[in-house]
C-alpha cells in the first residue's frame, strides 16, 4: 500500500462518500503516473550508467578505463568515493588504479600497506563486504585525515578464475545513509 485516504469520522450520507470515493480513485491515478514516470527516470538513468560502463570496456588496456570505471561505479551505488585497488602479485601489493572524492590524490599517492585493515582480506576471501558501520565489526576507523564522512563502505573484489585482481571500494553514499545487506549485517572482517 503506497498511500491512503483516512477519514477519522463515521461518514453516513452516502452522498459525501461517493464523492471521497471518486476524488481517491482520481487521486489513485494520478499518483500511479507520477511513481511510474519516476520508475522509468530511475531506470533510463540505470541504464545510461550501464550502457557508459559496457563502452568503457572495450578501452580496458587504456589509463582511463580504471577511472571510468571507478567513476560510473560510484554513480551507480550513488557514492561520493570510489577506488579501484590492483593486485601486483609480483610485490604482493595493493596499488591504487583510481580514486575519486575528497581524498582521492591522497590516495593515490598511499604506499605500502594500503588496503591493509579491509581490501586485502576482502581480496584474500573473494567475497564482498557491505559494511553499515565500520565501529560495530571491531576495526578501528580510518585515519582522520581521509575525512569519511560516514562510517559504511562496500568493499568488492575483482577475481578472474582463480586470480585474484583487485578490489573496488565505495563510501561515503551520497544521501548520508549507510549501505545495507540483510545478508551482510553481521559482517565481521577476519584476517
Amino acid at each position: 500500500l503506497r498511500s491512503a485516504l483516512v477519514v477519522a469520522d463515521d461518514i453516513r450520507d452516502e452522498t459525501l462518500k461517493r464523492h471521497i470515493s471518486k476524488f481517491c480513485q482520481t487521486v489513485a491515478s494520478e499518483l500511479e503516473i507520477l511513481r511510474l514516470r519516476e520508475e522509468v527516470k530511475r531506470r533510463n538513468w540505470l541504464a545510461d550508467a550501464v550502457g557508459r560502463f559496457n563502452d568503457n570496456l572495450k578501452e580496458i588496456d587504456t589509463g582511463d578505463f580504471w577511472s571510468n570505471l571507478t567513476q560510473i561505479s560510484a554513480e551507480l551505488m550513488r557514492a561520493e568515493r570510489s577506488s579501484v585497488l590492483v593486485f601486483d602479485e609480483k610485490s604482493d601489493e595493493l596499488t591504487v588504479k583510481a580514486a575519486i572524492g575528497a581524498t582521492a590524490e591522497m590516495i593515490k599517492n598511499e604506499t605500502g600497506g594500503l588496503g591493509e585493515r579491509i581490501a586485502r582480506v576482502v581480496l584474500h576471501n573473494g567475497k564482498p563486504i557491505v559494511v553499515e558501520d565500520i565501529n560495530k565489526i571491531g576495526l578501528p576507523a580510518a585515519p582522520t585525515d581521509w575525512k569519511y564522512k560516514t562510517s559504511s563502505f562496500i568493499c568488492y573484489p575483482f577475481v578472474i578464475g582463480e586470480r585474484k585482481m583487485g578490489v573496488l571500494n565505495v563510501a561515503d553514499k551520497a544521501d548520508g545513509l549507510a549501505y545495507s545487506d540483510p545478508a551482510t549485517a553481521n559482517v565481521s572482517v577476519v584476517g
